[in-house]
């Protein structure tokens, strides 16, 4: 595997979010330890596209690879909504030119009604910063 500079896109709907447009330096795992909202209408389309990226400073980037999140179907699947704790998913990285795995992100989907959410405290993901010697 190369070392790429990674970004991520994140696509729902007509909205969109890029995580670090410059990139994260060069890596072959890089850690985003980020979280997004999103706020969508069920019923309707609602499926998160998350595509890895390697930033180029010149030309476009490259796809390295991306998944898609049906949340409208979890949001009325109420397994998942009554779950106490929801699960750290891997999700594989596909490209339409290839059938070769192309890598995995991984993530957690929480889907929280709009009466809801003022109720539920927003988890703090991000990395320790790192301890010099």
């Amino acid at each position: 595997m190369e070392i790429v500079t990674p970004i991520l896109l994140f696509i729902l709907e007509i909205k969109k979010f890029i995580r670090n447009k410059k990139g994260n330096k060069s890596t072959r795992n890089p850690k985003f330890n980020e979280m997004y909202e999103f706020e969508a209408t069920f019923p309707g389309p609602a499926t998160i596209c998350i595509k890895v990226m390697d930033y180029d400073t010149i030309g476009a980037d490259d796809l390295i690879g991306e998944t898609h999140i049906d949340i409208e179907s979890r949001f009325f699947n109420s397994k998942f909504m009554n779950m106490p704790a929801l699960p750290i998913e891997t999700r594989t990285l596909t490209f339409s030119e290839t059938s070769a795995n192309r890598g995995s992100v991984r993530c957690w989907v929480d889907i929280i009604k709009e009466k809801d959410a003022e109720t539920f405290p927003i988890w703090n993901i991000l990395s320790r910063p790192s301890l010099k010697f």
